[in-house]
This record gives C-alpha cells, sequence and structure tokens, in this order.
C-alpha cells in the first residue's frame, strides 16, 4: 500500500518533493483530498495572496516536479487535471493522518465504555502514527490556519485521553513527567494542568499539586485575564 502522510514532514511514498512548492502542493492536495482544488485557491496557497506575475504559468512548473515525484513513488496517476482545479486521489488508509482520527475515535468509543486498557493500547497504536510536529516542511494560508492547529489540537486530545486511562489504570506516578513535559508546552491548557494535579495527588505529593494549581491560576490571570 502506498504511504503519504501528513503527521510530520510530508511524503509521498516514502519521501517528499525536492522543492519546497512541490511540497506545499502536495500538503494541500492530500489536506483537501478528495475534493478537487481550483487554480485559483492553490495560486493563493502557494504565494499567499500575492501571486507573481506569470503565477498560473509558474504553478504549472511546480505540479509538474510533484508529478515527477509521484511517478519516482509510482502514483502518478493519482494526481489529476480538472478543469481549472487539481484532484490527488488517495485510497482507504493509505494517509497517515486518516489511520490516525480512525484509531483515535475507536480508543475514545473504547474508553466510553470503561476499558481502560483497550482505550490505551488503541490511543499509544494512534499517536505512533506521528513522526513530528504535522505539516513540519510546508506552509500556507490554509495549512498554517486551519490544518495543522485541526491536527495538533486532536493530536493533544489523544494525549489527554491515554493520560486519563493511565491514571484510571492505577499509574499515576509513571503519568506525571509525561503529563508535565505536555503540559509545559502548553501551560494555558486547563484539562492537562487538571491531569497533572490529579496525578501527583494520587502519588502523595499534594503540595506539588496545588503549586501546579496556582501556576495554571496565574497565568490565566496574566495572559487572558481571566479568574
Amino acid at each position: 500500500m502506498v504511504s503519504f502522510g501528513v503527521l510530520g514532514p510530508v511524503l509521498a511514498g516514502g519521501a517528499g518533493p525536492a522543492s519546497p512548492k512541490a511540497r506545499t502542493l502536495l500538503a494541500v492536495l492530500l489536506m483537501h483530498g478528495p475534493t478537487p482544488v481550483p487554480v485559483e485557491r492553490l495560486l493563493d496557497e502557494l504565494w499567499r495572496d500575492d501571486p507573481p506575475a506569470g503565477g498560473v504559468r509558474s504553478m504549472h512548473v511546480h505540479v509538474s516536479r510533484l508529478r515527477r515525484h509521484l511517478r519516482a513513488a509510482g502514483v502518478e496517476t493519482r494526481l489529476h487535471t480538472r478543469p481549472g482545479s487539481y484532484e490527488l486521489r488517495v485510497g482507504p488508509g493509505e494517509l497517515d493522518a486518516e489511520r490516525f482520527r480512525s484509531t483515535a475515535t475507536a480508543a475514545a468509543a473504547r474508553f466510553g465504555r470503561s476499558d481502560l486498557a483497550g482505550a490505551e493500547a488503541l490511543a499509544t497504536l494512534a499517536l505512533r502514527q506521528w513522526r513530528g510536529p504535522a505539516l513540519a516542511d510546508v506552509a500556507s494560508p490554509s495549512i498554517d490556519r486551519v490544518y495543522r492547529p485541526a491536527l495538533e489540537e486532536l493530536r493533544l486530545s489523544v494525549h489527554e485521553l491515554r493520560f486519563a486511562c493511565w491514571i484510571g489504570l492505577g499509574r499515576p506516578a509513571a503519568v506525571v513527567e509525561p503529563i508535565a513535559e505536555l503540559s509545559a508546552e502548553h501551560p494555558l491548557r486547563e484539562r492537562l494542568t487538571g491531569q497533572l494535579m490529579i496525578a501527583l495527588t494520587l502519588a502523595g505529593r499534594d503540595r506539588d499539586a496545588l503549586v501546579e494549581y496556582e501556576r495554571l491560576r496565574t497565568r490565566l490571570r496574566r495572559e487572558l485575564g481571566t479568574e
């Protein structure tokens, strides 16, 4: 099965195009799939609403580079030219983000049925799909504003689900460090701090739990003006 990836550097067939613009094209087409993307939209994505003179001609050059990469990966036929648009067809299970979402959904369903061991196993499997920050080597308006934040938010929610499983399975001491690391990266995320406080309390570290509470309270008041 051919693999396409957006949970890390963008991939098609195990590697990404060498050209930055071709990588951006690949990423945008993957994130819009299976919907055809109009040429005007692709111009905006490649040049942020300020395409150069002869922008359509330049875009076709980058499309050709993407085609060469797909040809080398054995999937050139997946890229289709439509009237005024392009479409990249990806089969079921070929995109890592799709596999991640479906496994995360299954983990949440197990958690809802109080199957903590099953939910933890599926959450761990989902997180193994990640190779780094989402869409790590590309940038465009829709990727920066919509797709990357949405993927990262779902990733955080799966981490939180797994932490909840660990706490529920009676392993609070083991979960303190990973929660603390992720909480330090997202200092205003209340659920993470709440989980850290619970884990610390269950591990017999009540004083440390209160310190985390006060830290979050101070941050929220200083950064967001909320109590």
